[in-house]
């Protein structure tokens, strides 16, 4: 028999909220954005890549009830592209960070930028939690967050962990799949923003063996041909998997 921990419902409905973004009936699949343009900082967040999935709508919905183009009708694909044209969606860490923040919310009743611990000194540190999200980035993740739990291996991986192709792109956990005897994991879940997928996108671990490494396991998502998330896995050495101190022993809810 298997058995399912996933995170909690609230979280998961977070990211089904990127998963389907709610514009005028439509259901949207939020596009990957990442603003490479430093000069941005100062615009809203939704044109910076690390928008709320409501956020990112409000500001849709004013663009478009201001242009002409869609005096004629809409379409989930005409609004989709449109977004792409003005900018609006969301980067990998932008996302990791948004579903980790009500996550945070959900356990502690606080966010997430008071409650993990930043290795900056003091000034810069104040400078950075002003804006948590902006100037987050995969590295920011990686080298700046203190206690970060490195896991080894494949049947360590909990709900909520990340899971980073060297440093330049991360994906969180969402759901693993466990031997109701052996609790053994069996399947992993994840969801990341990629520029490949063009946008926010699930893919599936098949665990072969839980004691060996995430680049022996078989990753389906992409093509059989060539899977882009695996590979970039496989590509950078120092690709693997952490844990947030503040998340360790929560293993998600059944």
């Amino acid at each position: 028999m298997l058995i399912e921990k996933k995170l909690p419902e609230v979280v998961l409905q977070k990211i089904r909220s990127y998963y389907e973004l709610n514009i005028d009936g439509f259901a949207i699949r939020c596009p990957y954005f990442i603003n490479k343009n430093r000069f941005n900082l100062l615009k809203n967040v939704s044109y910076l890549g690390k928008g709320d999935p409501q956020e990112i709508i409000k500001m849709t919905k004013k663009l478009i009830e201001k242009d002409k183009v869609f005096l004629k009708g809409k379409s989930p694909t005409l609004i989709r592209n449109y977004m792409k044209e003005n900018n609006l969606g969301i980067d990998c860490s932008g996302f990791v960070m948004r579903i980790l923040d009500c996550w945070c919310q959900e356990k502690y009743g606080r966010p997430l930028s008071l409650k993990v611990n930043i290795k900056l000194p003091f000034t810069k540190k104040i400078r950075y939690l002003l804006r948590f999200f902006e100037n987050t980035s995969v590295k920011t993740i990686l080298n700046h967050f203190d206690g970060n739990i490195v896991i080894e291996r494949s049947g360590d991986i909990k709900p909520g962990d990340l899971i980073h192709l060297g440093q330049i792109h991360i994906l969180v956990v969402s759901e693993i799949i466990q031997d109701s005897k052996s609790g053994q994991i069996e399947e992993i879940t994840y969801f990341h923003s990629s520029s490949q997928f063009d946008g926010v996108h699930k893919g599936k671990i098949k665990i072969k063996n839980p004691a060996d490494k995430l680049g022996k396991q078989f990753w389906e998502e992409g093509s059989e041909k060539y899977n882009w998330t695996f590979q970039q896995f496989m590509r950078y050495p120092d690709s693997g998997v952490i844990r947030l101190k503040i998340f360790d022993n929560d293993g998600g809810s059944k």
